[in-house]
């Protein structure tokens, strides 16, 4: 689900930032959750290693139509989106519901962002009601890409009851669906797909990540009919843990643990209650693999959440809400690159576009105002974890996205790198050519934006342009 048109309410969310002039980072203190801050040993990173770049792509796909909160997964060759929007941001004005089932996204794609490759087939009509769904969570796991639940109409109706959020997890086998594709095979589409309904997934809006064999379902919620400004889902407040196996065409659930919210708060009082977030996959200072959950909303009074969420799973599972540090940019869910410095034990995750709570004007990072209520953003910024805590980098406007991009938007990593996880979604920033930039990957699709609030005259699209996204190092580096 994307923006509210903002609602009158009395107070508006309170920013631990203020008005200020271009920063070289916001600074923290230390990584813990409702204690008092830790003394470091560390000292936080005095400015940043790189900077990012985003232009279009001199070789652009051909034939291909705008997707944006598709599931997607990536094998090194193609990109492959399944379910989402064809059109651009939903609006919230429409009695009649936003989510019309006409501009499902219906077709499963494959995307060869080295060549400009692209190819479509029509879902299989057994699939086509759960995975023509938005904002499904999905994960690749080298063989599968997993969906879980979404959000859309089943059946061509417009009747509050005809909307939904799915209980349904998908495996996708993705060479044989790519080989079925390639061959406009139907029926070979259809027997690479796997699936389980399963009250525990009827969740949108999450995000679906692995830490080992662990598989966790973060956040989202639950909206059970049509889609109207104002209206509310049930959102999960929780973190869901499980594990999967996929066996003789079947999809077995197991160690199915959730946690809650420690502090004991419901709805929108409890840090817990996100939807449309950044779930990253990250490396701790102590090398461990991790998540941390960035931004999401709305908070009670329909702002965006700041302070990160981190997720271990070393020997024992642990969810740490970190209030030693708030994040300006990019609170919406958007293109993301993330980097490992072994050297300096700091996790770099660099964010492109969406919608953010604080914006650029002349220059300066102002937070959110009723005129300019969580808006489309073109900034690009860095959320950095090391011994010292978390900061963030954000770029000058200067070096921004070329255009409003990259809310619900995928990022593609170039294969020819080296990655520091099994999963090839973490770059391994001590291996990269030190001369020149480096091309780190491509964004496709998502929503661009004519102007930072939406409106009938300053419409939204789905992105169809292949972008390429450059590191470029710093001289200080």
């Amino acid at each position: 689900m994307k923006k509210h048109i903002l609602p009158l309410f009395s107070g508006f969310f309170v920013s631990a930032f203020t008005a200020c002039s271009m920063p070289q980072s916001t600074d923290v203190t230390a990584a813990a959750a409702d204690t008092d801050p830790v003394e470091l040993a560390a000292e936080p990173l005095a400015s940043m290693p790189y900077t990012i770049a985003v232009k279009q792509a001199a070789q652009q796909p051909a034939g291909a139509f705008g997707i944006q909160s598709a599931a997607h997964g990536y094998n090194g060759t193609y990109l492959m989106m399944v379910g989402g929007r064809i059109q651009g941001f939903h609006g919230t004005a429409n009695a009649n519901g936003v989510f019309d089932s006409k501009y499902s996204n219906d077709r499963i794609s494959i995307l060869n962002p080295q060549t400009g490759d692209f190819k479509h087939m029509a879902l299989p009509a057994k699939y086509k009601q759960t995975l023509s769904a938005t904002n499904m969570e999905y994960y690749y796991d080298g063989t599968y890409l997993i969906c879980v639940g979404g959000y859309g109409a089943y059946g061509n109706y417009t009747k509050p009851e005809r909307f939904k959020t799915f209980p349904h997890i998908t495996a996708i086998h993705f060479e044989k669906a790519v080989n079925a594709i390639e061959n406009n095979n139907a029926s070979d589409l259809e027997s690479s797909i796997i699936n389980l309904e399963d009250e525990r997934f009827r969740v949108t809006g999450g995000g679906l990540e692995k830490i080992g064999n662990d598989y966790f379902l973060v956040f989202g919620q639950d909206y059970d009919t049509i889609y109207i400004g104002g209206i509310t889902g049930k959102y999960t407040e929780e973190v869901r843990k499980f594990n999967m196996s996929i066996d003789a065409g079947k999809i077995t659930i197991s160690n199915y643990e959730v946690f809650k919210d420690p502090s004991g708060k419901t709805g929108a009082e409890s840090q817990y209650h996100r939807r449309d977030l950044n779930v990253c996959s990250a490396i701790r200072p102590d090398g461990n693999e991790a998540i941390t959950v960035l931004g999401g909303v709305f908070t009670k009074n329909d702002g965006g959440w700041v302070n990160p969420i981190l997720i271990d799973n070393n020997g024992q599972t642990t969810v740490t809400l970190n209030t030693a540090f708030s994040q300006m940019l990019s609170q919406y869910e958007c293109s993301l690159v993330s980097f490992w410095d072994s050297d300096k034990k700091a996790m770099f995750h660099t964010l492109m576009g969406g919608i953010s709570y604080y914006f650029y004007e002349n220059g300066v990072l102002k937070p959110s105002t009723i005129n300019n209520w969580l808006p489309f953003t073109s900034a690009i910024t860095t959320v950095v974890q090391s011994e010292a805590g978390m900061q963030e980098f954000p770029q000058p406007e200067s070096q921004s996205l070329p255009k409003l991009l990259g809310s619900d938007a995928a990022f593609i990593p170039n294969p020819a790198l080296s990655y520091v996880n099994d999963a090839k979604t973490i770059i391994d920033l001590n291996s990269l050519d030190q001369d020149g930039s480096v091309l780190v990957g491509w964004i496709f699709g998502g929503i661009e934006a004519t102007a930072p609030q939406s409106s009938e005259f300053n419409p939204t699209y789905a992105n169809k342009v292949l972008y390429e996204v450059q590191l470029n190092w710093n001289p200080s580096k």
